[in-house]
């Protein structure tokens, strides 16, 4: 599965299917995983304070390819912009595909008298734990991938360690992110993305509370 993804399985409640972040947060955070992709797989970059397109060539992953070949088509802009502008329908598109790898489950009701209402449910439970297991992990000092450690980067800026880490300190959080990004297992490249991301994210959530 793609980052934003894993992000959005992590996001939802495992009971109900409701999002454990609100609206803003998890549409962020989505936004800033496909932007940390195209990072990974060599196709953006931040020149500045800007992102630029290094390869236009497609991944082959709809999202993805649809935000790359915008930015291509786009006059440059800064990471906070584009968040701000990916975001809108990226938590329905990300869902469906979720819904279409038989991942989650969409179920309409309508009690009587009720309004209709649906819920989003997993299907099996196992690929989120197994995501909050490999979070857990990088706490205890196992090797930690170049996916793991954006997906962390990804859950911490839209406070979502808060709800699925919630025995580790923020602060902790932070500094091991700081810690993984600096090292080995992140390419240079992707890890100033990550950074640049993680603050853009930061600074667009704090702007529209």
């Amino acid at each position: 599965m793609s980052l934003a993804e894993d992000f959005l399985l992590l996001a939802l409640r495992e009971e109900d299917g409701k999002p454990l972040i609100g609206n803003l947060q998890l549409e962020c955070g989505l936004a800033g995983a496909v932007l940390v992709e195209l990072a990974a797989a060599r196709r953006i970059d931040v020149d500045g304070e800007q992102i630029v397109v290094r390869d236009p060539a497609p991944l082959g992953t709809p999202e993805e390819d649809a935000t790359l070949a915008r930015i291509s088509e786009e006059e440059p802009h800064d990471l906070q912009w584009w968040i701000r502008s990916l975001r809108s329908g990226l938590y329905e598109r990300t869902l469906a595909r979720l819904i279409a790898r038989g991942v989650v489950d969409e179920q309409r009701r309508r009690p009587l008298g009720i309004l209709p209402s649906t819920r989003h449910l997993t299907i099996d439970p196992a690929p989120a734990r197994e995501l909050r297991r490999r979070l857990s992990a990088i706490f205890d000092d196992a090797p930690a991938d170049p996916g793991t450690v954006a997906l962390l980067a990804i859950v911490k800026a839209g406070t979502l360690d808060r709800v699925i880490l919630p025995e580790i300190d923020p602060d902790t959080v932070e500094r091991r992110i700081r810690e993984l990004s600096e090292g080995e297992q992140v390419a240079e490249a992707v890890a100033k993305v990550i950074k640049y991301i993680q603050v853009a994210l930061v600074i667009v959530v704090s702007a529209a509370v």
